[in-house]
């Protein structure tokens, strides 16, 4: 799994990105440019709203995982 470090500048490129998508086709491009990267659970997040930070925060604190 990346680290924090490695993610952040990705994820916040890409939500930076984010607002400036029109068409579905664009949206497709963005999700296939960091899906890799990212994964399909914080692309999601981002898609409905949730700032970086709070994406950052929540990481590594999954199901079954003490807190």
């Amino acid at each position: 799994m990346a680290e924090i470090a490695d993610i952040e500048p990705i994820l916040k490129q890409a939500a930076a990105e984010l607002p400036g998508l029109q068409t579905r086709q664009e949206v497709e491009t963005w999700w296939k440019k960091y899906y890799l990267t990212l994964g399909h659970r914080r692309l999601g997040q981002l898609l409905v709203g949730r700032s970086v930070d709070s994406i950052l925060r929540g990481r590594g604190r999954g199901r079954g995982e003490a807190e």
